[in-house]
Order: structure tokens, then sequence, then C-alpha cells
């Protein structure tokens, strides 16, 4: 009969289990749909520059204005790519400061223009603010302003080629860091200063930079620092013609992107873009169309204005080394007409480069000309020499195609110059190549032979370079072998390590659920076998959902809002298990013998004085403590009473059986 009960009472148990479960994945279900219709919302550029705008006339907080026009800023800059807007934005937010008249906000402004704007086209005005920011950042002592300052500065530098400076204050950043014993700021500067170092072209030391910078994020498992830490690899292995691991690095960085939820459409197309640099340069100017055609077509999908002509400017460059300016000229005039207008009011030195080549291509040469004077005139006050060698060295070759010999040795003389200045051989050996053959036309034989030997100076350095670039390519490769020989190694010996933690507990929790059974063979208090039996469970269950955190962490990439619904419905499950085993196991354990120790002699006397040992302590504890208590009171309370109850009902079951046994 009891059977039967306890059979019922578990089929009830199952049963009810079942119902929770399913109600648990009800709701878990709901849980996890509901919060995905917003997380994977697009918002309109649009909507977002007018809701910006209007918080920013609304507020009445002046450093939340100054973040919100900034930030805005940056969207004009980054996304829009509308340098000159983007700069008024910053203007404006510096004004808000001054207009506070509070130091801190001012500082604050400075900083936030720096951060959301071009530094390239503002680089004189970003330095004079920062410069006024570190004047504003030395009136206290703050440890945190300093790094955001001398980061911005150093970031300005940058722009501006002066690697020196940049690292002055690259290394001030690494020293804030290290004094506060922040791996991720650490990380940050070890950028900074590999930047610097390759600027300055020292590569290997600016590739052992970048080095400590990867293995800090990815001990941090940080995916933003390690998109960065992989960008800036990607770029200084394609600098140095690396081109595989250039590719290598960039597909990690969009592996990170893709693990986002949700994922980033925007940097995708960016890091789809680098691709096509790198695969443009690593493939004899070769640009796949079917690339070209889905970045063009999402950036005007989603009026991704930088992105779009940034695509615009390397179907250009393509075109341009392609000699195909008929193509150029359908992509300007066909495709896209708005772009070449936008270049004449934003970039009109460009504007008229473009214009010269397509006057060229029409048999227009005064018109051509007419274009690259102005050009000319528009890229003297350009900062990037290179720019100006390689226009000088188109200049020249258009005076040579239309037989401008004096003009054309007065322009590539220029490149020559200018290419000397930035130490780039290979327009240095461009432009004495073409100065040799003018001169030995025009019969200037000494010049000629001049320009001769030069070119074979240049031809040696080359030799000479292409061998210290594979003793640097051999360094870069042992360096690289090194860090993921210990990487490897760290690897490995922590799985090892957990490898025998794993099997620690696991040893663990059979030995306390052996003790848990063969006490349940032994005379021992209840209280002892259910501590043991809740403890052991607690062992097993939490070991199970350990086990189950790594491949959750797999799952959800960290995602807080996953892991919590995934743990959710884990304990949904395992909770009510945990409860049912435990009380099962334990009422078994109280009722049946689950080991007859009395096959076993040695378990047998281990019992024995278990029993007692046991025995005796209870005894002891109990013995004069019981009659102490209970001996008047029981004689008062029970004496009469039992004998009334029992008195003649002994007597008469078992006054005969008695006789007769006796």
């Amino acid at each position: 009969m009891d059977m039967k009960v306890d059979g019922d009472m578990g089929a009830n148990d199952r049963a009810n289990i079942g119902k929770y479960i399913i109600k648990i994945n009800i709701f878990f279900f709901f849980l996890l749909i509901i919060p995905a219709f917003a997380l994977f919302g697009q918002s309109d550029p649009l909507v977002y520059t007018r809701k910006l705008l209007q918080e920013c006339n609304v507020t009445k907080n002046d450093s939340i204005k100054i973040e919100k026009l900034c930030n805005l800023a940056f969207f004009y800059y980054d996304y829009l790519g509308n340098n000159k807007v983007a700069d008024s934005l910053g203007e404006a937010a510096i004004e808000a400061g001054e207009k506070s008249h509070r130091p801190e906000l001012l500082y604050l402004a400075y900083n936030r223009y720096v951060e959301s704007n071009d530094l390239h086209e503002n680089y004189r005005k970003a330095l004079d603010y920062m410069q006024k920011a570190e004047q504003l950042s030395l009136t206290g002592n703050n440890p945190e302003a300093d790094f955001r300052n001398f980061k911005n500065l150093a970031s300005v530098y940058l722009a501006g080629y002066e690697y020196d400076r940049a690292l002055e204050y690259s290394y001030k950043i690494l020293s804030i860091a290290g004094t506060s014993e922040n791996n991720g700021l650490k990380a940050e500067s070890y950028l900074f200063i590999g930047q610097c170092l390759e600027g300055k072209n020292q590569k290997i030391e600016a590739f052992r930079n970048y080095l400590n910078a990867v293995g800090l994020a990815e001990r941090m498992n940080d995916a933003r620092l390690l998109g960065e830490c992989y960008s800036r690899l990607s770029s200084f292995y394609s600098f140095n013609k690396l081109f595989g691991k250039a590719n290598h690095y960039k597909l990690l960085q969009r592996d990170l992107v893709l693990k986002a939820n949700p994922v980033d459409s925007v940097a995708l197309m960016w890091i789809e873009y680098d691709l096509q640099v790198v695969d443009i340069s690593s493939d004899n100017n070769q640009l796949y169309e079917r690339n070209m055609q889905e970045i063009l077509g999402f950036a005007m999908r989603h009026t991704a204005s930088r992105l779009l002509n940034f695509e615009i400017a390397l179907i250009r460059t393509h075109y341009i080394e392609a000699n195909k300016i008929n193509q150029l000229h359908d992509l300007y005039y066909k495709k896209f007409p708005h772009e070449l207008a936008r270049l004449a009011s934003e970039n009109p030195a460009l504007y008229f480069r473009l214009k010269a080549f397509f006057c060229e291509e029409g048999n227009v040469p005064d018109s051509a000309l007419y274009y690259f004077n102005k050009a000319e005139k528009l890229l003297q006050s350009d900062r990037n020499i290179i720019l100006q060698a390689n226009f000088y060295s188109r200049f020249g070759q258009f005076l040579m195609r239309h037989g401008l010999k004096d003009k054309a040795i007065e322009k590539f003389s220029k490149s020559l110059e200018l290419a000397k200045a930035a130490s780039y051989i290979d327009y240095m050996i461009a432009a004495a190549k073409q100065l040799e053959t003018i001169y030995a036309v025009k019969g200037d034989y000494k010049n000629a032979f001049n320009f001769s030997v030069l070119n074979k100076v240049l031809s040696d350095s080359i030799n000479n370079m292409s061998k210290k670039d594979q003793l640097l390519i051999m360094e870069i490769d042992h360096e690289t072998r090194q860090r993921d020989l210990v990487a490897e190694q760290e690897k490995q010996s922590t799985l090892r390590r957990h490898y025998l933690q794993y099997t620690a507990i696991t040893i663990g929790i059979l030995t306390v659920f052996i003790v848990l059974i063969m006490l349940g063979s032994l005379k021992v208090p209840e209280w002892i076998i259910r501590m043991l039996g809740f403890f052991s469970f607690i062992f097993l269950f939490e070991f199970i959902v350990l086990l189950a955190d790594h491949k959750i962490e797999e799952i959800t990439n960290g995602e807080p809002w996953k892991v919590l619904l995934i743990k959710i419905f884990l304990i949904a499950i395992l909770l009510p298990l945990h409860h049912g085993i435990e009380k099962r196991v334990i009422t078994y354990l109280l009722n049946h013998k689950l080991l007859d120790i009395s096959r076993f002699s040695a378990l047998v006397r281990i019992k024995e004085r278990v029993d007692r040992w046991t025995g005796g302590q209870a005894d002891r504890r109990t013995g004069g403590q019981a009659d102490k208590r209970t001996g008047g009171q029981a004689d008062k309370r029970t004496g009469g009473q039992a004998d009334k109850r029992t008195g003649g009902q002994a007597d008469r079951r078992t006054g005969g059986r008695a006789d007769g046994r006796t």
C-alpha cells in the first residue's frame, strides 16, 4: 500500500515538473523575442540628426549641449562626410564652453572638437585648441584629464605628420596608464607609440608595440580595443607589403564585428572597403566589380556619404593608375554627377586635376594645362608632400606628351625634390628616369649622365632596401612566431590547470556521494545524512552549471541579456530536478540499505565500532540529564494513568501465554 502511494506521488510530481518546465519555456520564448525587435531596429540618419538638433536646442545644461553638438559633429564627419558642417558644430560647442565661463566646460569643448572632426583638414585649428586645453588641464591635478588631453594632442600631431611630438605625448599617456594600472589605457598607449615609430620608419619597434597592445586587448577580451589593434596590424602589414597577414588581421576584425549583436553594418562595409585597398595593393591594381558594386549600393541606400566618397576615390585611383580616363569620365558624369559638383566646392585641387585629365582625353590640351596650373597653386599649401610629388610627376608627363620639354624638366625636378624630402624612393626613381630621358633627347648628355648615375644609385638603394625589407620580414615573422609560441604555451598551461581542477572536482563529488551511500548503510543520526545529501547535490548541480557556463559564453559572446535568459531557462530546469532528486535519494537512503556490509568482515567490524562509539556517546550525553529532567515529572504525569490503562489488558494478553512458556 505504501509503495503504491509513493508511485502515485512520483507520477504527480513528474507531471507537475513537466507543466512547470513548459510554462518556463513559454516565458523564456517571449522574453527572448520581445527585446529582439528593439535591438534590430534601424535608425534613419535624417531622423537621428533632427533628434540631436532638437535636444541641443531644448537643453539648458551647457555640458550636455557641448556633448550633443559634438556627437552631431562626429556624425556629420564620420557618417555623412560633411567636414564643413562638422567643423561648424564643433565651433558652436567651443562657443558654448566659452560663454559658460567655466574652465572645465571649455576644456571639454576643446577635446570634443578634436574627437569629432577631421584633423587632417583642420590641423592648425585643432592644434591650437589642444594647446589651450593643455594649459587648462595643467591648472589641476587630474590624471584622467591629462590622459585624454595628451592622447588628443598625439592624435593631432600624427595627423600633421609630426611624429617626434606625437611620440613625446604618446609616452606621456603610457606613463599615466602605467600609474593607473589600467590595461585598456596601456593598450591604447602602445597603439599610439606604434603609429609614431612606424611614421619614423622604426618598424620593428612599432611592431613590438602593436603586439603589446594586442596581448593586453586579448587578455581583457575587449572587442572594441581588439578591433583597433587588428586594424593597426593590418595597415602595418599592408604598408610593408605583407598582404597575406594584412588580410588575415582585417578578417579577424570582421569576425569581431559579425559576432556583435546587432551587427554594425556600416563598420562591416568599412572593413570590406579596407580589404579592397589591400587587394588593389597586392594584386597589381585589380578591383573586383562585385565588391565595388556592393559597397556603392550599401552607401547609397543608407546615405553613408563618407563611405561613398572613399569608395569613389578608390575607384578613381584605380582608373587613373590603369589610365582608364574614359571610365573615370563615365564615373563622374554618368554615375555620380553630384560627386563632381561636391568636389568643386569641397576639394577644388582634386576637381581641377580631374578636369585636366578629362580635357586632355577630349583633345583640349590648352584647357588641360589651365586646370593643371590652377591645381598646382592650390596644392602648394598642402602638407602632404608625397601627394605633391605625385602631382608634379603627372604634370610633367602631360607636358612631355605635348612637347613642352623645358616645363616638363621643371615639374619633374620639383617632383624629385619633394620625393627626396619625403624619402619616397619610388617617386624619386620615376622622376630621375624622366629627367634622364628628356636631357638625352635634348642632347644635354652631361645632365643625362648625371641622372643616369642617380638612377643607378637609387636602384642600388632599392636593392639594399629590398634586402633590408627581407630582413625586416624575417624579424617580423620571428616576433610573430615568438608571440604565438608564448600565447600557445599560456593556453596549454591554462587548459592543463583547468583539466586538473575539473578532475579534482569530479573526484571530490564522487567521493562525497560514496560517503553518503556508505553512511546510509550505517547507524548514524538522520540529520547527518540529510545534511551531507544537501551539500552533495549542491556540489553536483553547481558543477553542471559551471560546465554549462563555457558553452553559454561561446553561444552568447558575453551578451548580458542573452546570458541572463539562458541562465533563467537552465535554472528553471535544474532547480526542480535538484529538489526532486535530492528528496527521493535522501528518503531512499533513510529507508533502505544500498550496501549490505554484513558480507564484508572488515566493514562489519568498522560498523560495530561506529555503533559502539555512537551508542556510548549517546548514553553519556543523555543518561544523567534525562533522569534529572524527566524523573519526577514523568512519575507525576503518567503514574496513575499508565496503571489504569494497561493493568488489566496486560494481564489478559500475557497471562496464559506466560504460563505455557515457563
